[in-house]
């Protein structure tokens, strides 16, 4: 019987869990029109989100386009996937999408390019010049396609913060934004992996995107959910799990969502008919295991204050500039401290949460404690 726990790739249907009120909030924002931009720590789910949210719209007349451009690097191949994604998406045969790249792009005189042993893999490369009309075409595409054909367009871009790469991203966001914003038929939901440089796009005052929509943090899933879902994830296979030993599960990886699935995962295989603390105690272990060597490759690249303040996290200290705590964890001074945790966060190891710092990676938060600083064993 094939394991039921699903991670390193988008989830659906029976292995997605919980996010209504996300999901729900999400769809209200698609009908009014309303953009949306999703922030959270890398591995939270977003994608699923947004892959659940197409699969629960009713309603034919909208369509998601999906565009991740993570491996983007320059306006020219943004330009072609975006205008790609978006003929693919409002098209469904091959004659169609032609027809309205035609309609809509023939001045760039387009080489498409096409699988034809799978349709929908449908690309092609603009001839593209200096002219800022070209670029109001390209971006202005969805909202014409929308209401040629009477449709309501959710453009999703995934991985939205590698606009970075850009020669000039600065000026790229200011044209998108310029465009974007007048759409009537047309939402985005722009959401990504680096928090940090997605907070940097969204919320400060003078960046082009700010205020572009409703900001959206998501965060980590209640343990009521998880543990109903895991308990129900081994009932279908006909194995059992206690409440217990579930929150457990869950309380281990701090209710991060994809090592969750991950250690269920793992405690599900070494499972014959009911989990036991023993076999909770190996699938923990089994995790640290496989993360050893990343972790370890990491903690080279992180300085001896970053170390010593990483300790004083982990040890819930609250205060890190009082005298105390500076010689306790030898942090030197205040000044060192702020120094450190700004690098921290900005390396995304850290995050500040309702003014709390917290660990993006609670793997790697518990592979500290136990095998690094050995603090011991939770279980």
């Amino acid at each position: 019987m094939p394991n039921p726990f699903l991670f390193g790739k988008t989830v659906s249907k029976a292995s997605f869990t919980d996010r209504k009120s996300e999901t729900k909030q999400l769809l209200s924002n698609v009908k009014s029109g309303i953009n949306t931009i999703i922030v959270s720590p890398r591995r939270y789910g977003k994608t699923s989100l947004i892959k659940n949210l197409t699969s629960v719209n009713k309603d034919s007349k909208i369509i998601f386009v999906h565009i991740d451009i993570y491996n983007i690097r320059t306006e020219q191949e943004f330009y072609n996937k975006f205008s790609a994604k978006i003929i693919g998406a409002t098209s469904s045969k091959l004659d169609e999408r032609i027809k309205t790249l035609k309609k809509f792009l023939s001045r760039f005189r387009p080489s498409v390019s096409v699988d034809m042993g799978y349709e929908s893999d449908f690309a092609f490369s603009l001839n593209l010049s200096d002219n800022p009309d070209e670029t109001e075409d390209i971006l202005n595409l969805p909202e014409k396609i929308s209401k040629e054909k009477g449709l309501k367009i959710v453009v999703c871009l995934d991985e939205f913060q590698n606009i970075g790469y850009f020669n000039n991203p600065l000026a790229f966001q200011k044209t998108c934004r310029s465009y974007w914003q007048n759409h009537e038929r047309v939402s985005y939901i722009l959401f990504g992996s680096k928090q940090h440089m997605l907070t940097g796009l969204f919320q400060k005052r003078n960046a082009p995107f700010y205020r572009f929509g409703e900001v959206m943090y998501l965060g980590k899933i209640d343990t009521r959910f998880l543990t109903e879902f895991i308990i129900e994830r081994f009932a279908s296979t006909k194995k059992e799990i206690t409440v217990e030993l579930a929150t457990k599960l869950v309380a281990l990886v701090k209710n991060h969502p994809y090592y969750t699935q991950q250690l269920a995962y793992i405690l599900w295989n070494l499972t014959e008919q009911e989990a036991t603390e023993e076999l909770l105690h190996q699938a923990k272990e089994t995790l640290l295991d496989q993360n050893t060597m990343f972790y370890q490759s990491e903690v080279e690249d992180i300085s001896n204050s970053q170390i010593n303040f990483l300790k004083a996290v982990i040890s819930g200290e609250k205060k890190f500039n009082s005298r105390e705590s500076l010689l306790k964890y030898n942090l030197n001074s205040t000044a060192n401290v702020s120094r450190v945790k700004k690098a921290l966060v900005k390396k995304e190891i850290l995050n500040i949460f309702q003014h709390q710092l917290e660990f993006y990676d609670t793997v790697f938060e518990l592979w500290l404690k136990e095998r690094y600083y050995h603090f011991g064993n939770p279980l």
